[in-house]
Parts: C-alpha cells; structure tokens; sequence
C-alpha cells in the first residue's frame, strides 16, 4: 500500500516533496523510490524538526498528543484516547525495530495526570486509554505516582481503562490487586510477547510464570499472548517445544506471528551478511506477509516453509481458547468491584452476546486433526 500511494503521488504530482518514516521507509524498495535524506530511520520529532528548519526543543518539553476515536470492538459505542509518553523502549530484543531508538521517556506523572483529568472534564462517559508504546508504563516509578494519585485524591466519576502492550516483568512490579479495586484508572486489556520460551536471551518477561498469567484474569483483566515462530535458531524440532510452551500460559487469546527481519535490527543484519534476505527480489507485499518467511530461514525452510508452522500454532491455539469472546467476558467478569462499573458490565454482557453467535461457527475447526510437521 505504501509502495503504490508513492508511486501514485509521484505520477500524479510531482512537483511535491515526499517524506516517508516509520518501519516501512527502511526497506530498501522504500529507499529506491525516495531520496535518503527525505526518509526518517531514527527519532521523528527530531528529524522533523530539523528538516523544516524549526527550532529543536527538549525531550522534556513534548507534549501528549491529543487524539479521540470511537471503539467498536463491541456492539457499545465507548471513547478512546490515546497517550503516547515515551520514545522507544527501555529493552533491547534483537528483532525489534524500536531498539534503534533511544530510549526517552520524556513525561512525568503531573503531564500524564493533567492530560487524564482534562479528558475526564470534558466527557460523561467512562473511557478506553491506549497506550501507545511498545511497551508502556514506564519509568516505573512515574506511572506508581499516577495510580497512586487516582487511588486517592484524584478519583474521577469516570473510570479509565487502559489497553496497552506491555512486558510481563515490568506489570509485575505493579501493585495491580489495588490499582485494579482501588484506582479510576486501571487495566482493562494487556498485549505481553513471549519472545521464547527457549532462551534466556530475551528477559522482557525472565521469571514470568503461568500463575502470574492467571492472576491477571482472575483482575478482571484480558490477557494477550503474542509468540514468534521462526527466529533463527528454531529447528524442525525445537519449534514444536516452543508452541507446546506457549500454549502452557493461560491466556485469553493467543497471536501467532512468523519471523520477519526488519532492517537495522540484529536480526536483520546477521541474516542480511549470510545472504539470506530476498527483500529486493520480492513484491513489497510479501515481505511483511504473514505466514511467509521473505528470507532463507537456516533450518525451517523459506517462503511459505513458515505457513505450516503458523498453521499448526494456530490450531493447536484455537483448541484451547476455542472462544475468545467468552475468555474474554470470563476475565472481565473477575473484577473485583464488578457492581460499580456499569460500562464493564454492558461490554460482558455484548461478549457473551457475540460468544453466542461464534460457538456454531467456530464448532466445525476446533475438531480438526493436524498432523505432526
């Protein structure tokens, strides 16, 4: 999509300066339709900033976006804002595109606070706050002064629900029993990756165990399990290990991605001098398609080698969570002042609703043999 509104662009008027960020300018059939000085590979703010000769201002200095969309994930119509407080993020996983930023934090909890209470003065309704970060909640002791101050003298009439990516080991640190009882803001939905349950190499979620998952859901709190298949040194017969393990968490919903090398990530490097990368012999579309490895992978395989490892995670998956809907309202209905969040009460009720509808339509794959890969 990207590829073609460039090329349309440039078609259609070409008198105009493209400027191009984000994951998809790094590729290099990006950079072959672009000037290098007008794509962003590292801090945009600066970047920016510096391109169109503006003065650069201090980390401290950003500002919370102010951004408001409505949520339809549910037949209820609830409010959704977005906070963003954070570049980059404070861990370093050799796939992860974000590690080539540096890492800044630049609001307090007076910034995050204030942008909180201007929102809960204009609206009448409990809301959704996403949290834009590859991993949110950080510095730890910053978001211990927000939930403390809306434990306490900062209680709203609209209770704040938060979803966001986050790593296990940094919400364990959390008190979440009386953020999730005591605090108008709380958690609603949480996105945690499982890098490998393989290695100790990837630590975001080190010392993490499936009771902690549990407890999770038994807060009122929908957990979103997210694994790799096809990092470099899975095998034909490791792989099967690593979904088995995955599959031991007790997660409401479970996301299963293939491997995809992204440029100026060690991954991507390593791969990259060993010749194995077919990013300029391929349509653009396929290098982030899912269940296609856009490389040589050096044991499982390349291409559509990845779909059968995909498929088999997917199902086994489903065998376990066969309703998501429902595991999402049996988590839910865990909070521990259910009675006081009617808003929660209306979501539960519209999830039981739709697990309803996916039983008789889910019934005919959950019974399906795959065979041994």
């Amino acid at each position: 999509m990207g590829v073609n509104l460039i090329k349309t662009l440039k078609k259609h008027y070409n008198d105009k300066i493209i400027y191009v960020g984000n994951v998809g300018a790094k590729f290099s059939y990006i950079q072959k339709l672009i000037p290098l000085e007008n794509i962003c590979l590292r801090n945009g703010i600066a970047w920016i900033r510096k391109k169109f000769n503006l003065s650069m201002i201090k980390p401290e200095d950003y500002q919370i976006p102010s951004i408001i969309a409505d949520v339809y994930q549910f037949p209820i119509k609830i409010k959704s804002f977005y906070l963003v407080s954070q570049i980059g993020c404070p861990y370093n996983c050799d796939f992860c595109i974000t590690s080539t930023l540096q890492y800044t934090p630049f609001s307090n909890s007076k910034k995050i606070i204030e942008c909180l209470e201007a929102i809960n003065k204009n609206i009448d309704q409990d809301f959704f706050i996403q949290i834009c970060e590859p991993n949110a909640c950080f510095p730890e002791r910053v978001w211990n002064e927000v939930f403390e101050y809306f434990m306490n003298e900062g209680k709203t009439k609209n209770k704040m629900y938060i979803i966001c990516l986050i790593s296990l080991a940094h919400l364990s640190k959390f008190n979440l029993k009386k953020i999730q009882s005591e605090s108008s803001l709380k958690f609603f939905f949480v996105n945690y990756g499982i890098e490998s349950t393989l290695t100790e190499n990837y630590i975001k979620n080190k010392g993490i165990s499936n009771k902690f998952i549990q407890s999770l859901s038994s807060l009122g709190i929908i957990t979103n399990h997210n694994f790799i298949l096809g990092l470099p040194f899975h095998n034909k017969k490791n792989i099967e290990i690593e979904i088995k393990r995955n599959l031991e968490y007790d997660s409401c919903w479970y996301f299963i991605s293939n491997m995809k090398p992204l440029p100026m990530t060690e991954v991507y490097n390593t791969f990259n001098n060993q010749g194995r990368i077919f990013n300029d012999d391929l349509p653009p579309e396929m290098v982030y398609r899912e269940g296609f490895f856009a490389f040589d992978h050096p044991t499982l395989g390349k291409g559509y080698s990845a779909l059968k490892y995909a498929f088999k995670a997917y199902i086994e998956s489903e065998k376990k969570v066969s309703n998501t809907y429902s595991a999402f309202a049996n988590a839910l209905q865990n909070s521990p002042i259910l009675e006081q969040e009617p808003s929660i009460l209306k979501v539960i009720e519209s999830l039981r609703e739709l697990s309803e509808m996916n039983k008789i339509m889910i019934k005919p794959r959950v019974n399906i043999n795959v065979k041994e890969i």
